[in-house]
């Protein structure tokens, strides 16, 4: 069953795009007659992603990334096309309507859909087995009296248990059709290269699902019970992850962000803990916007993942070495984005989960409030491990670590305040600190050498001039009067220079002159939708437009019949200097592009 062309246009009216867009990125402010924000799909420092309510589109003139309200709902969510459609519709209260041509569905597509659907099965097996099994027996005891879960705790993680035994996950999905090899394609099993012999890739181990942000179990962490006995010589890690896998890239995805997606957003704000117990005592004290990383120092796709719904972030890492060299990593690449993180501290030797069963939740919520800038925390870290030197080369060596933190302020007033402060704090005046500060700002100027800093630099180009192929096809985009004259007065093969433009082209001459941009947009390939948003972002107003589209459409047709004077006279030239004979009708068409081409117009072309 397909929905129908009637709903899909239904949905795409009904949806603001300002509102859509919004809803991901509360940052989003208003620019003139569009808005702007840094953009959810790769890394700047200035904003480069404008929303356009008129045309009902966005565009990213930094990576290129554009289209209507249903292509950013899939780039958000990684949802197909038909998801997103069903997505707003529900939003909208709009009845699906079935009917209509197929959105086709690829074997790739069919591939992850498989596998989503096996390791939700392998999910819902390891469940049961922690909860009915006499084997897990001792792992629940663990989570429920060690750990102090509750029940309905454990229930909205899906928690559950790996048998020992090495083929229990095997034996159950050979029975229900499931292969060795797609239960290895899922990081479920793994086959030894000497013996060749099958086993379960989680085994004796407590397991936590992880889920994708639309509530898809993508893969697994495996703890193993401290009780375990290993042989002589054998000692696996405390902790594994799912292998790598093509639902599941732990770079790109937040353990505890689906089951907190609405306190993220309630909130505006993230607590970033280190680990699966972590988030999980954090929820269960009512702090649900906690998340954590998958067993690495935070990335770039994370970040990207938290910008979508929240603006502000709290790093609470173990107060060891290791902790706070994660919490300086996590908070220079936090700033790089947008954020200026605040760093919540625990007492050493204690991490966040440890802490809640041995304090109240309000003790708890205190030690969140009471947490402190990642200047302030930098500047505590770099003195404290540089006690043993002079104080005056102690806060030397403190001011010079946070000099490239607060380069990667881009909030003037805020890295003002920021300096100040790091100058009270330390003793030192503010123009030493801004002296330094401006040349390690000169010193990576010269650096700056690849493409993706020139991008970044790159003012938005939203009124260069356009080129005539670019003012025609966006005026008769967004206009359905100059759609018509463009249909009327040229064709497909005007534009067979300009594979974008002869693109838009074709399929306006497809598709109902009522189309609108978002359905026009939807039907081009991505490299001539690109081109087509841009063009549309940056074109200027005019309050005349069917009087300036007849003036470009002029220039055109000049244009065209210059182009076909030219490649006239080139065979008549060759038929000549061979002895041939000319035909009337060359010869005559010839003589009559002389005679329009004389005049204002071949000025204007040749302008």
């Amino acid at each position: 069953m397909f929905i129908s062309e009637e709903t899909v246009n239904r949905v795409r009216d009904a949806s603001d795009i300002v509102e859509v867009v919004s809803e991901f990125i509360p940052a989003l402010k208003r620019a003139g007659k569009d808005y702007k924000a840094l953009c959810p799909f790769h890394q700047e420092k200035s904003p480069s992603f404008m929303v356009s309510p008129a045309k009902g589109i966005f565009h990213c003139f930094g990576c290129g990334v554009g289209g209507d309200a249903f292509k950013f709902v899939m780039e958000m969510e990684h949802c197909s096309y038909p998801e997103a459609i069903r997505k707003l519709a529900e939003k909208k209260g709009i009845p699906i309507l079935e009917g209509g041509a197929s959105f086709g569905v690829s074997p790739n597509l069919q591939k992850k859909k498989r596998l989503l659907d096996i390791l939700k099965r392998a999910s819902q097996f390891y469940h049961k087995t922690l909860l009915d099994s006499k084997e897990a027996l001792e792992a629940l005891n663990y989570l429920l009296q060690k750990r102090g879960l509750r029940s309905e705790t454990i229930e909205k993680f899906e928690l559950g248990w790996a048998p020992q035994g090495g083929h229990a996950l095997l034996d159950v999905a050979l029975k229900s059709g499931i292969s060795e090899l797609e239960l290895e394609e899922g990081g479920l099993a793994k086959r030894y290269q000497d013996s060749q012999k099958w086993v379960d890739h989680f085994r004796g181990r407590i397991l936590f699902p992880i889920f994708d942000n639309k509530g898809q179990v993508i893969g697994f962490g495996g703890r193993i019970l401290e009780s375990t006995k290993f042989r002589e010589g054998e000692a696996p890690p405390k902790y594994i992850n799912s292998p790598e896998t093509v639902v599941f890239q732990k770079g790109k995805n937040l353990y505890g962000y689906y089951q907190g997606a609405r306190d993220l957003r309630s909130n505006n704000r993230a607590v970033i803990v280190e680990g699966y117990m972590d988030v999980i005592g954090c929820h269960q004290a009512g702090v649900g916007e906690a998340v954590a990383p998958l067993g690495t120092a935070l990335t770039s796709d994370q970040c990207l993942l938290l910008k979508r719904s929240v603006e502000n972030i709290t790093l609470l890492f173990d107060s060891d070495a290791a902790g706070n060299q994660a919490t300086s990593r996590g908070a220079e690449l936090l700033l790089e984005y947008g954020f200026m993180p605040i760093v919540a501290q625990l007492p050493k030797d204690i991490d966040s989960d440890e802490y809640l069963q041995t304090h109240s939740v309000e003790e708890f919520k205190n030690l969140l409030q009471n947490s402190k800038t990642i200047f302030d925390f930098r500047c505590n870290l770099v003195l404290s491990l540089n006690s043993t030197l002079p104080p005056l080369l102690a806060k030397s060596m403190a001011a010079k670590a946070v000099l490239p933190l607060l380069l990667k302020v881009e909030d003037l007033i805020l890295r003002s305040q920021m300096i100040q402060f790091v100058a009270g704090k330390l003793g030192l005046k503010e123009e030493a600190i801004h002296s330094e500060l401006k040349k390690l700002q000169t010193g990576e100027r010269r650096n700056i050498n690849s493409p993706s800093k020139a991008v970044e630099n790159k003012i938005i180009p939203q009124h260069e001039l356009l080129s005539l192929e670019e003012e025609l096809l966006a005026s008769a985009v967004r206009n359905i009067e100059c759609r018509k004259l463009l249909l009327k007065d040229l064709k497909c093969e005007d534009f067979s220079t300009h594979e974008p433009a002869f693109d838009c082209f074709k399929k306006l001459s497809e598709i109902e002159l009522e189309q609108n941009i978002g359905s026009i947009l939807s039907g081009l390939s991505e490299s001539s939708a690109q081109w087509l948003r841009n063009a549309l972002f940056r074109q200027i107003e005019h309050s005349e437009p069917e009087k300036i589209f007849a003036s470009l459409l002029e220039r055109m047709q000049g244009r065209v019949k210059l182009m076909e004077m030219g490649s006239l006279e080139q065979e008549i030239i060759m038929e000549s200097n061979r002895g041939g004979k000319i035909s009337s009708d060359k010869n005559s068409r010839y003589q009559q592009l002389t005679r329009d081409l004389k005049g204002t117009i071949l000025k204007k072309i040749k302008e």
